[in-house]
């Protein structure tokens, strides 16, 4: 196979004794990966999932696979710190998950048979990730079923570490595609057997088709002071009694308050980076491959698109886009980097533009109904010969696309600007001309796309950018860790530590509810080591400084909650304080205006005025003028609730209501059948839909998962 062949002459470079060197590598980083750990009696685990463990070195490869994965899949961008954090927490929680769901596969016999496999990896439509590894791996744009054989047999005799590397990424790729496919399996098995029964389908219309006018009165809780309403300990703890599900914790977390020691760049950081650029600039103006010299000198990829003044932000914007092509401008500081740039292309381009579209949806994780690429690629250009020989658009639109909010509209999107839609299609429909049409494929399937309308044209350029961060020296990094040091070291207790930050007008930060397995702290960004450390220290204990991404953080942990019924501490206690004082607060208002005869009569002793809400649906939780209230618009409906009486007090968000319904009716126009039973079909999909949206939280809450934060890395 010649692009086999391709690879073979350009990696084979004395493989042999790298190999050599990575099989020793590999065996002592297996040792320091926790390969000793079970020979000494150390328990490797990350978590158990009801009994069974999770191997920490499993988890560390496979962390490591979908890293590689990932960046193969983005053409060779790494991933930054954070994306890898973001990636292992999804990782872990995927793979707790994952036993749970084998439990159940396994109970009910759920596997993939051979054939399938084979289906999925070599068969004529197979996965599209498979095709899409293909096609980044070694530029494959047209897909054959013999590539697979022909690859996986190269890579078994292959010595060439970038053929083995792609070998250990094909295999991950398969093992989580395969391990997908079960699980999806099961949840379409639940979710297939979940129906709407016809008669609750028929009450939904019935509710959407009622409507009621009601005159209301609005107590504000506000009406009462907070110093009126004592609020005990015992009131709280019996509030969380009450509520025990919305306070009982399934797994441990911890709170933690931490001030941050930012590192700067100094003026030497400053020369380094500028001295980079200056060094660049004769060799970036003359080149004439502006794309590869980007991509060899700079830290942000090059982009072909044409930008604005409306889609350029940069503190040079009006000189860069004033500028003639070849011209080149900087260094200058933009957003954390020095940068210069070229202008390469100059042309007019629409403000907004107006298209309509055909979606044939292809196969995706997402969705199973949808065709395989080879089909909806040609349906699609089926679709586009019928155009061109004078088909209507709007009717092949609303017989064929997949896309039902444009269907509908003859596959109208309406106006949208640059950047609305996804990259394939914007560049069409913004470089293209007016009643063009094509046919282009994106993540959701393929596309006929035909340019109605474009307007207000105005100057855009396409520019080359040289990159270069603003990186650290040791003279910054230093300064600031000895000042993070000097807080630790005086202030080893949540007494001191809190005294101190007063005292100096540091900025506290909090962080609550942080799971053992967790890799991210909002506002911290990737923060393992800080996670690791709360789950190791006791309350109150303070950190020394703790290194992360350009900053250095000083920490203590001010709560350890463990599964059951929180406590009642200085964290939770704010809160259930105040909805116990909007629960004492409503009954106050109703037992003060429990007597009353009529809604005017109460507006009249509460000295407020009686508001109307005219239409309410039935089917309604929100109404305008009253907000998000579902019980007082439940209530509206009660078949027992009479016209013209007075309910009685109804707790809302903000105040007790008191309401008084003066008319219901029904629409007497019977729904249009094809409309009814699209609503009957979308109501069954919506609750298919959160039956796979929750199986799996539901799945959680009956297995016995414990985390050990101490494994996690």
């Amino acid at each position: 196979m010649a692009v086999i062949q391709k690879i073979r002459d350009r990696y084979a470079k004395l493989a042999g004794g790298a190999i050599a060197i990575s099989l020793v590598a590999f065996i002592l980083m297996d040792g320091l990966n926790g390969g000793f750990d079970k020979m000494f009696g150390k328990d490797a685990d990350v978590a158990k999932v009801d009994g069974k463990g999770i191997d920490g070195r499993e988890f560390s490869k496979m962390s490591q696979d979908y890293i590689a994965l990932s960046e193969l899949f983005r053409k060779g961008q790494p991933m930054t710190e954070e994306e890898q954090a973001q990636l292992r927490q999804q990782l872990f929680d995927q793979m707790v998950n994952e036993k749970i769901m084998e439990k159940e596969c396994d109970k009910l016999g759920i596997v993939v048979s051979p054939t399938e496999e084979k289906e999925m990896f070599s068969g004529a439509n197979p996965e599209p990730a498979i095709q899409n590894f293909f096609s980044v791996a070694f530029g494959i744009q047209q897909w054959d079923p013999r590539i697979v054989k022909e690859f996986e047999s190269e890579v078994k005799k292959t010595t060439e570490p970038k053929l083995q590397e792609l070998g250990q990424q094909w295999e991950s790729l398969k093992t989580f595609l395969l391990r997908s496919r079960r699980f999806q399996k099961y949840t379409a098995l639940i979710a297939g057997s979940a129906y709407v029964p016809k008669a609750i389908q028929m009450l939904h219309v019935k509710q959407e088709q009622e409507r009621a006018d009601i005159r209301f009165v609005k107590v504000p809780y506000t009406s009462i002071p907070d110093a009126q309403v004592s609020v005990s300990d015992a009131d709280m703890k019996d509030y969380m009694q009450r509520h025990k599900e919305q306070f009982t914790l399934l797994a441990p977390t911890r709170n933690i308050e931490y001030v941050a020691y930012d590192v700067k760049p100094d003026a030497d950081d400053t020369a380094q980076a500028l001295g980079a650029l200056e060094k660049l600039r004769p060799s970036f103006i003359t080149a004439t491959n502006n794309e590869a010299f980007v991509n060899r000198n700079s830290e942000e990829r090059y982009s072909k698109a044409y930008v604005t003044k409306a889609r350029y932000m940069s503190p040079m914007a009006d000189t860069i886009l004033r500028g003639a092509v070849g011209a080149v401008f900087g260094p200058f500081f933009d957003n954390g980097s020095y940068k210069m740039v070229k202008v390469t292309g100059r042309k007019e381009m629409p403000d907004s533009v107006r298209a309509k579209h055909i979606l044939i949806a292809t196969q995706s994780q997402q969705n199973q109904q949808g065709l395989s690429d080879t089909l909806a690629h040609q349906r699609a250009d089926s679709l586009l010969a019928a155009l061109k020989h004078g088909a209507n658009f709007d009717s092949l639109a609303t017989k064929f696309s997949d896309d039902p909010g444009s269907k509908v509209k003859g596959g109208d999107l309406g106006y949208f600007s640059y950047g609305a839609m996804v990259p394939e299609f914007n560049e069409f429909c913004f470089d293209g001309k007016v009643g063009e049409d094509t046919v282009l494929r994106t993540q959701f399937g393929w596309h006929i796309v035909h340019i109605t309308d474009q307007k207000a044209f105005e100057p855009a350029v396409q520019l080359a950018t040289v990159a270069k961060s603003l990186n650290i020296g040791q003279k910054a990094d230093q300064a600031q860790f000895a000042k993070a040091n000097e807080f630790a070291g005086q202030n080893r207790t949540k007494d001191a530590f809190d005294a101190a930050i007063k005292k100096n007008g540091l900025d506290k930060k909090l962080a609550n509810d942080i799971r053992p397995q967790d890799y991210i702290i909002p506002g911290l960004g990737a923060s393992r080591d800080i996670i690791r450390w709360a789950y190791a220290a006791k309350l109150g204990d303070v950190s020394d400084p703790i290194h992360l991404d350009n900053r250095y953080v000083v920490a203590t942990v001010t709560a350890i909650n463990e599964p059951g019924l929180r406590p009642l501490d200085a964290n939770l206690k704010p809160q259930i304080e105040n909805l116990v004082r909007v629960e004492k607060k409503a009954k106050m208002i109703a037992d003060k205006y429990k007597g009353a005869s009529s809604l005017d009569a109460l507006a009249q002793q509460a000295g407020l005025s009686v508001d109307h809400a005219d239409s309410v649906r039935g089917n309604a939780s929100f109404a305008p003028g009253i907000g998000f209230e579902p019980k007082l618009l439940g209530y509206t409906f009660y078949p027992k609730f009479q016209l013209n009486t007075l309910s009685p007090a109804i707790q809302g968000g903000e105040g007790v209501f008191f309401v008084s319904v003066t008319r219901r009716s029904e629409d007497t126009q019977p729904m249009d059948p094809q409309a009814l039973s699209m609503q009957m079909k979308m109501q069954d999909m919506q609750l298919k839909n959160m039956i796979n949206q929750t199986i799996t939280e539901s799945l959680r809450r009956h297995a016995e998962i414990k985390v050990k934060p101490e494994n996690i890395f």
